[in-house]
């Protein structure tokens, strides 16, 4: 009897360890589907009929989990269907009952598995949205449509990750005042100097007053880049405060909205009849307060890692190496701007507690068997 009640009392021990430490683990991992933040998630997506609650024969072809992705607050899934040789036109159908083509982020039509990603708008994981797919049946029955509706199902709604929010605009920390300072124009969509860069001269004036930031930047080569203009809801061009005939350069002024706001530009390029768009960026960190009116002053320390602006061997013109950006003025066949699938990531943190959990489990499972065997020995 003893020993009975040793072996159901090291049982009863692990069961309330278990009743304790589950549900810790699993309310780590859980997320209001009706208040998703912006970032990445996973779920699983399932192809129903359209006209009632039975699994559409598409779902054999719908991958599972699907990715979800919060941007700005506006949903969108990533379904990959497999058969992408059979399958395709895969559209959605819109708020005014139209069918719309869903954007293609990736495919693969090599080898036997055959995939293709869509991405779509979702109204949120409470809604339905019907789709519409063509399928391939041969040369004798030729293609057929196929309608089903996209379920989510929101108890496989994993978190994998945040996007991280913006911190406060630095210039809440600056105080009314001229200022000089270091800035760039980088590419308009990718991390790296637009080759507009060349032509900025450093370091560029800041004017803060009332709240209200200005900055007063000269550009050289003037000839070769005209019709400067700052996007503010649409393109507007770009005040001219002086000129400089002999040294080909020009000195414009604009409102900044805040730092953490890139300033869009563009600017036409005479010889190449281009528009080219960039950004204009800021190093707060060579900030230094100057008196007013202090005209800029090149003495200025640059970090070695920052380009040095304005030389003749950065001209605008020297693009022989250097990719074409912007818009030409005459068509743009240019299809590069696809958006990859993102990554499917691992919620590291949850699956590293699970594992430790795991193993501590086991080992006082083990603990508590040998204890109990010693005892009746």
């Amino acid at each position: 009897m003893k020993r009975l009640f040793r072996k159901s009392y090291s049982i009863i021990l692990v069961l309330l360890i278990l009743f304790i430490f589950i549900p810790v683990i699993s309310a780590s991992s859980i997320v209001d589907p009706k208040n998703l933040e912006d970032g990445k998630y996973e779920i699983n997506i399932w192809a129903m009929r359209a006209d009632n609650e039975n699994v559409s024969s598409a779902d054999s072809d719908l991958l599972k989990p699907s990715q979800l992705e919060v941007i700005n607050s506006k949903l969108y899934a990533y379904i990959t269907m497999q058969r992408a040789d059979v399958i395709s036109d895969f559209s959605y159908q819109n708020s005014s009952g139209d069918f719309i083509l869903a954007e293609v982020i990736e495919e693969n039509l090599e080898g036997e598995s055959k995939t293709r990603t869509y991405k779509l708008p979702l109204t949120d994981l409470d809604s339905t949205t019907l789709v519409r797919v063509k399928i391939d049946r041969g040369p004798v029955m030729g293609p057929m449509t196929v309608d089903f509706r996209l379920v989510t199902d929101n108890d496989t709604l994993v978190l994998l990750e945040l996007t991280p929010k913006p911190e406060d605009p630095a210039s809440e920390e600056i105080e009314d005042g001229t200022y000089h300072l270091q800035a760039m124009f980088m590419h308009e969509t990718l991390d790296q100097p637009s080759m507009a860069n060349g032509n900025l001269v450093n370091p560029v004036t800041l004017e803060i007053k009332e709240g209200k930031i200005f900055t007063i930047f000269t550009m050289t080569g003037a000839d070769g880049m005209t019709d400067l203009q700052v996007k503010v809801n649409s393109f507007v061009p770009v005040e001219i405060i002086s000129e400089d005939a002999a040294a080909n350069s020009k000195t414009y002024k604009l409102e900044v909205v805040d730092f953490d706001t890139p300033v869009t530009l563009q600017a036409h390029i005479p010889v190449i009849d281009m528009t080219v768009k960039f950004r204009m960026i800021f190093d707060l960190d060579t900030l230094v307060s100057v008196a007013p009116g202090t005209p800029h002053n090149p003495a200025i320390p640059v970090d070695a890692n920052t380009p040095v602006t304005g030389t003749p061997n950065d001209s605008i013109y020297d693009t022989s190496n250097k990719p074409v950006e912007g818009t030409p003025s005459e068509g743009d066949n240019n299809n590069n701007n696809q958006v990859k699938i993102p990554k499917t990531g691992d919620s590291a943190s949850f699956k590293m507690v699970i594992i430790i959990w795991g193993l501590a489990m086991v080992t006082m499972v083990k603990y508590v068997i040998r204890k109990s065997e010693a005892l009746n020995s």
